[in-house]
């Protein structure tokens, strides 16, 4: 079976740079090491998006393995996924609730 097409709320992106930005303050290898976690997060859901749990507001939940982050995202069908959030674990729970109500 072919990966499945991601596509990424806008506000993604801000997500990801607020992390990177923590993380290089503390170290570079810190990082590297969240950029690494991200990519093989994207790459598990592309291959498999229904193989995570189902969470919140009919979406599901990839739990990064080394950072307190989650990849959180609902499919269409069986080659469309729509990344809503890469959110902090340690924040505010539920922040991109209303992203997925969104088209």
């Amino acid at each position: 079976m072919a990966p499945s097409r991601l596509i990424f709320h806008p506000e993604v992106a801000d997500e990801i740079e607020e992390a990177r930005d923590w993380y290089r303050e503390r170290s570079l290898g810190a990082e590297e090491g969240f950029l690494a976690d991200l990519s093989h997060a994207v790459e598990q859901v592309a291959s498999a998006p229904l193989r995570w749990p189902r969470y919140k507001a009919n979406t599901r939940r990839y739990v990064f393995r080394r950072y307190p982050y989650s990849l959180i995202y609902r499919t269409y069908g069986d080659s469309l996924v729509r990344v809503l959030a890469v959110a902090n674990d340690s924040r505010q729970v539920g922040y991109w609730m209303t992203r997925a109500n969104e088209r």
